[in-house]
């Protein structure tokens, strides 16, 4: 395998913890900023008003709704 190999098998792991754990903690600061934004496009929320805070349970990080979330997707629905 070569280093590019490693590398996307790397980054291919993190995105399975992500996508089937619900861990965030092994992505960087940045792909952690581009889920939060994907997560709240999703679901036609706004990301400038914080609806999701961080949350680490059991060791791992994940997306935790705060009050803002759950107004807004009343407001939605």
């Amino acid at each position: 395998m070569t280093g590019t190999e490693v590398a996307a098998k790397a980054q291919a792991d993190v995105i399975e913890q992500v996508l089937v754990g619900g861990d965030l903690s092994k992505l960087t600061v940045t792909d952690r900023i581009a889920y939060y934004n994907k997560v709240c496009d999703s679901l036609g929320l706004n990301p400038l008003t914080k609806p999701f805070a961080y949350l680490t349970l059991s060791g791992k990080t994940m997306l935790y709704a705060l009050r803002d979330a759950t107004d807004q997707l009343r407001k939605l629905h």
